[in-house]
């Protein structure tokens, strides 16, 4: 059976924390407690490289823990899925440079010889943005930053849900928004599914934080999930929350059109 190793880049720990649960929800299994040596071949020596380009030895604790390496790792049968985290200013750099170091992976760059060639192995890139005010500004960002790297995936669609090709690398695209509207973010989609036969704590949690906070417009959704989620896991951090929150179920997942949206795309695009 073919291996595939997906990698999926996220905006922040946020998104790859609901990603995480989303896809535990539905059959994939926590892969984190294995060594790197243990990871599937090439992505024991493609992680391990990552880690020796950050130059560890020369960081102090805060930098090295920025370190360009798994935030977590699933498995299902023969699909491996890796994701990282891009980070805030410099996303969209650090996402072609990424896909750079994965085309080494493919052999379809013939001077690339940094890593041993993975028989019967698929390579693919799945990342995920939000919208934020306007996904056309988004779309626009994505494409010229492919374009400035010579990346040439021939999008002429919206890169919204497209699959697309290039150096033997299938590369994807997800967009956060709320409902069918063409902005938004994650939180946007984890509320609702938090506040769902939660409302009452929820309510009060938006009453505090209108009466005491100076940025409830600006960050309401993440204060919100950080008010709720001390009430479970006191002094941890949104994406502890978010990872083990008693409210958002499985049943939830499973029921709610946003998730199973994502999910879907997801198993299409590995499926294809």
């Amino acid at each position: 059976m073919k291996k595939k190793i997906v990698t999926i880049l996220c905006e922040g720990p946020h998104d790859a924390a609901f990603l995480r649960k989303i896809l535990r929800a539905n059959g994939f299994n926590s892969y984190d407690e294995k060594k790197i040596k243990e990871y599937p071949t090439p992505m024991d020596a493609f992680v391990k490289r990552n880690l020796e380009k950050s130059n560890i030895e020369d960081l102090n604790i805060q930098e090295a823990k920025k370190a360009f390496i798994p935030n977590n790792v699933l498995q299902k049968e023969n699909t491996y899925l890796f994701s990282y985290i891009l980070g805030g200013a410099t996303k969209m750099n650090t996402m072609t440079d990424f896909l750079i170091d994965m085309f080494k992976l493919t052999k379809k760059d013939e001077k690339s010889t940094e890593y041993d060639v993975a028989e019967n192995t698929d390579f693919a890139v799945l990342c995920f943005f939000d919208a934020d005010n306007d996904m056309k500004i988004i779309d626009k960002n994505i494409k010229h930053s492919l374009k400035n790297k010579d990346i040439d995936c021939v999008i002429e669609e919206e890169v919204h849900k497209c699959i697309k090709y290039h150096k033997g690398l299938k590369i994807g695209f997800y967009i956060f928004t709320e409902g069918d509207h063409n902005t938004g973010k994650l939180e946007d989609i984890i509320l609702p599914l938090m506040r769902k036969d939660n409302e009452n704590i929820f309510s009060a949690a938006e009453k505090y934080i209108d009466n005491v906070s100076k940025k409830a417009d600006k960050d309401k959704g993440k204060q919100i999930i950080g008010v709720t989620g001390q009430l479970e896991k006191p002094g941890c951090e949104n994406t502890v929350h978010i990872r083990q929150t008693s409210y958002i179920t499985d049943e939830k997942i499973k029921a709610n059109s946003k998730c199973q949206e994502i999910l879907n795309y997801i198993e299409d695009f590995i499926k294809e």
